[in-house]
């Protein structure tokens, strides 16, 4: 088994597709951030103007929220390949070192006759 085969093991395009997503998201995010608050400066202070002020925040840790569930099933499904990797990397090695045995013991046997 190679290379390629251990990598196609890898949920690709889950993570492909989840990609975009993630980016998407993550440009939304920055660029709500960069926009100047929807709240009027002299409403700011008003108990109106916090309260809307606490919806752009509870807004704002939603969108966030979505990015890291996003962002920890990507995470999830790369680590979940790589443990399948090793434990199949674990076992080729295993293996390699029982044919080098064998073949160690097979020279010494032709050595010997």
């Amino acid at each position: 088994m190679g290379v390629g085969t251990l990598l196609t093991r890898v949920p690709w395009k889950q993570v492909i597709t989840m990609l975009p997503t993630i980016v998407q998201t993550a440009r939304g995010l920055l660029n709500a951030s960069r926009r100047p608050s929807i709240v009027p400066i002299e409403v700011a202070d008003t108990p109106r103007g916090l309260a809307l002020r606490v919806e752009e925040l509870e807004e704002n840790e939603r969108i966030q929220a979505e990015l890291v569930k996003k962002m920890a099933e990507q995470q999830q499904g790369l680590a979940e390949g790589l443990e399948f990797m090793a434990a199949r990397i674990t076992a080729l090695l295993w293996l390699a070192a029982i044919a080098l045995i064998l073949g160690l013991a097979a020279f010494i046997i032709v050595l010997l006759k």
